[in-house]
């Protein structure tokens, strides 16, 4: 609507332009069928200026999309771990353990078909926004390769076509062999589905609003989840990385427990199967102490130690910076900072120069009066005249 009053009001020309072959309204007259082209193709394709009811209402619909798969994730993440628990243990009926498998898997192709949806929405969210041009998909716009990056995370789960089948590895450590069920790795690698969560606890911030959006839009910032997290960082610290590792430590002695308890089987020396073990385990590693009391001995669990050990680096430095930004002075605490430092610095002038001068009326006194100054007296003099100088400086 803007745009064509635009190119109508330059179609229009004052009787004073119509003499004037020179005025600028007519060289852009001559031009009009030009304009007119340029701004139908933006009012077509890319929708204009952005509607903030419209897209507001997709970024709501992406964002219902975005919770239930975050339902459908912690459902297959609980059933899995409770499978694990009795696929381990070799207590409850296979048949309760296949029909549990059974309801993984189902869930499994239902998260899968919610995010094919979920890029579908939001292709039709950015689209709206005029991020992309409304002719753009999936495949053109390049959103499939995220896709299929996320569908490779979701993928792995305990299915029933791996139930009871089982591997052996050699435990080096040991000098023996050990087995891993199937399905206790498909448990291992799945714990990858909490970065969906995480998405959405991300997605929920006020830093992720379609107004908040449109900011970053103005300001030439990438609206994202790396943002949102430079955000929480900036504004609550503290809470962010409590959280955060909180989250890595239940998060890595599970996994470590999962790798490490086969072993179990043959060795109880270290028993992983308690979770307060792999938790310590987790804790000490994070921290870099490693006190050696428990450790990794198999290889996927070597592998989660790696990985341990580098989120610990990357957390510990994280909660040192926050703590120095913490301590920092900011501008007007500087000031006051510094008018109180004037004040006391005056206070102890004034008080040093009062015990100067009174020791120096005393050691007058006893001049006149003909009395031996002693050398203490003498010695005491220049040490406060020394306080003094130091002060003054």
């Amino acid at each position: 609507m803007i745009t064509r009053n635009i190119a109508s009001g330059l179609a229009k020309k004052t009787k004073f332009e119509q003499f004037d072959e020179s005025s600028p309204y007519h060289k852009l007259r001559e031009n009009k069928s030009q304009m007119q082209t340029i701004m139908t193709y933006f009012d077509e394709s890319s929708g204009g200026f952005e509607n903030g009811r419209v897209s507001f209402a997709y970024f709501q619909k992406w964002m219902l999309i975005e919770l239930g798969i975050s339902v459908l994730t912690i459902l297959i993440l609980g059933l899995s771990v409770i499978q694990y628990e009795m696929e381990f243990d070799e207590v409850i009926s296979q048949s309760l353990q296949g029909m549990i498998l059974w309801v993984i898997f189902a869930l499994e192709i239902i998260l899968l078909f919610m995010t094919y949806i979920r890029y579908v929405a939001f292709l039709e969210f950015q689209k709206k926004r005029n991020v992309i041009l409304n002719e753009e998909n999936l495949i053109s716009s390049g959103l499939y390769i995220d896709m299929l990056q996320e569908f490779l995370i979701l993928l792995p789960h305990p299915n029933p076509f791996l139930h009871s089948v089982k591997f052996k590895m050699v435990n080096q450590a040991l000098g023996s062999t050990y087995e891993h069920n199937v399905n206790e790795i498909m448990n291992l690698f799945q714990l990858l589905k909490v970065m969906v969560i995480i998405r959405v606890v991300l997605m929920l911030s006020t830093f992720f609003t379609t107004s908040a959006q449109r900011v970053c839009s103005m300001y030439a910032v990438k609206p994202g989840y790396l943002f949102v997290i430079k955000s929480l960082m900036k504004a609550h610290p503290f809470q962010v990385l409590f959280v955060a590792l909180i989250w890595s430590i239940l998060l890595f002695a599970q996994a470590l427990r999962i790798c490490e308890r086969p072993l179990n089987r043959n060795d109880l020396n270290m028993n992983f199967g308690e979770y307060k073990n792999a938790i310590w385990n987790v804790l000490v590693t994070m921290t870099t102490v490693g006190y050696g009391d428990y450790y990794a001995r198999t290889d996927f669990g070597r592998i989660v130690a790696f990985f341990i050990c580098i989120w610990g680096v990357c957390v510990v430095s994280l909660m040192v910076v926050t703590l120095t930004n913490f301590l920092n002075m900011g501008v007007l605490e500087t000031k006051a900072f510094s008018i109180v430092e004037r004040l006391v610095t005056k206070k102890e002038v004034r008080e040093t120069a009062y015990d100067l001068v009174s020791h120096v009326l005393r050691m007058t006194v006893k001049s006149r009066r003909g009395q031996t100054i002693p050398k203490s007296d003498i010695s005491m003099l220049r040490r406060k005249i020394n306080d003094f100088k130091a002060i003054n400086r």
